[in-house]
């Protein structure tokens, strides 16, 4: 929809509404009340296998809604074809990663630059998704994870 528009407003919220289960901070990053009870997503679990199938369906829950709501193309991150080039169609190559699915093989520099040549080059509907992904993105965090993320990006 355009925006100002009802239909524009709908679409917002829904793009954006936080998922039910939010992604939490690591635990060293929570601070629990004396019973142990910390904010939902940050879940203390009993064993590795429990804390990597939480995350692994907290991630899967987030593709399906970028799936759903078409904010997947800002994760398609290309592989450089040459890093130094001047202009992103000579910058990147034709295969890319989902950055969801594999973002440990991604270099955070990599996904950076990705990042900045789709806001500068990518015309506006590439920046509304970005931005859309982002406020989902917060939304779906808890106020433990917000806070490092913060403290990380704004350094």
């Amino acid at each position: 929809g355009v925006a100002g528009t009802n239909e524009y407003r709908k679409a917002y919220t829904l793009i954006t509404m936080a998922m039910e289960e939010k992604f939490g901070a690591a635990k060293h990053f929570v601070v629990s009340s004396w019973d142990g009870e910390t904010n939902s997503g940050n879940t203390r679990y009993r064993n590795v296998q429990e804390q990597f199938v939480g995350n692994y369906n907290k991630l899967h829950n987030a593709e399906k809604h970028c799936m759903a709501y078409d904010l997947m193309d800002v994760l398609y991150i290309p592989n450089y074809r040459d890093k130094n080039a001047s202009h992103p169609s000579r910058k990147w190559g034709d295969d890319s990663s989902n950055l969801i699915k594999h973002w440990s093989k991604l270099s955070l520099e990599q996904v950076i630059d990705w990042q900045t040549d789709s806001n500068r080059y990518g015309g506006d509907v590439n920046r509304q998704t970005s931005q859309w992904l982002q406020t989902f993105l917060y939304n779906s965090s808890t106020l433990e994870l917000r806070n490092c993320v913060e403290v990380s990006y704004n350094g």
